[in-house]
């Protein structure tokens, strides 16, 4: 009968549904993140189990997670990862206000040109540009043999 009630206690922890919830906001003026990313990893392999993006006021919802070991990593663009390497989940979970800060790292300009291209299609017409043509640029007839 206790084996019974044992099992029967086992199956209803690892039937159970829990919820991850927060808020991530930026550290030196605790204005809210929208969109930061929220991933929850299985601690024992590091496989992805669910990701989430913050709302418009910085806070997400993790649901439908299994009790068990896991590590949580929460990215937003221009601002440094921060992670919770151990967490035990056993019952709902409110991690409180996450604060993200700006990174160190920044990114050099890139310049973005465009060439007009070769042919150039109109309504009624096509437009051939000769100057952007290759063999405009290369010899001509006369210095064939």
């Amino acid at each position: 009968m206790a084996v019974l009630i044992l099992l029967g206690a086992k199956q209803i922890v690892f039937s159970q549904s829990l919820t991850i919830t927060g808020s991530i906001v930026e550290k030196t003026s605790n204005e809210p993140l929208e969109g930061a990313t929220v991933a929850l990893y299985q601690k024992h392999d590091s496989s992805l189990v669910k990701g989430i993006t913050s709302n418009s006021i910085g806070s997400f919802e993790l649901t439908k997670v299994k009790p068990g070991n896991y590590f949580i990593s929460v990215q937003f663009i221009g601002f440094s990862t921060y992670t919770i390497s151990e967490l035990q989940l056993t019952e709902n979970k409110n991690l409180g206000i996450i604060n993200l800060e700006l990174s160190d790292v920044f990114l050099e300009a890139v310049s973005v040109t465009e060439e007009k291209s070769l042919f150039e299609n109109k309504l009624d017409k096509k437009i051939y540009h000769v100057a952007k043509d290759i063999m405009a640029e290369s010899s001509s007839a006369v210095s064939f043999p």
